[in-house]
């Protein structure tokens, strides 16, 4: 299932960012290379199947087991012995559903890379900054 939802999401993406792309509607854009096709597809199927899996998982980390607990002592002035419980990381905060979605969101990033079309005029140079007399 998670990979049929990842083949959806790459389809629907690939066609939006590829096929019914803005910069050919553009005057004076350039078609996209087929490298930058292949990336777009890629990091579609690949972000989609990440955000698929961290949902999927999202109930069992949940009800998944947390770390024990951990009970602090500390002495205050003019308060005396201060017990302090510090709970246990949950499963749903594990490194592995954090980085789901850190690739995710790194996925969805390289969905708005694109090349540019080259300057106008290649002999351009910059305009210079006027001082003011003083």
């Amino acid at each position: 299932m998670t990979a049929l939802v990842g083949m959806a999401c790459t389809a629907a993406s690939a066609y939006i960012n590829l096929v019914g792309s803005h910069a050919l509607n553009t005057p004076g854009a350039i078609a996209q290379p087929g490298w930058m096709a292949c990336l777009h597809v890629g990091t579609t199927l690949l972000g989609s199947v990440l955000l698929a899996r961290f949902v999927q998982g999202s109930p069992a980390a949940l009800k998944g087991p947390a770390l024990p607990s951990t009970v602090g002592t500390a002495m205050l002035a003019r308060v005396g012995t201060v017990r302090m419980v510090v709970p246990g990381k949950s499963a749903f905060f594990s490194t592995r559903r954090t980085l789901q979605l850190l690739g995710f969101i790194f996925c969805l990033m390289l969905q708005f890379v694109s090349v540019a079309p080259p300057a106008q005029d290649p002999g351009a140079r910059p305009v210079a900054v006027r001082q003011l007399a003083t």
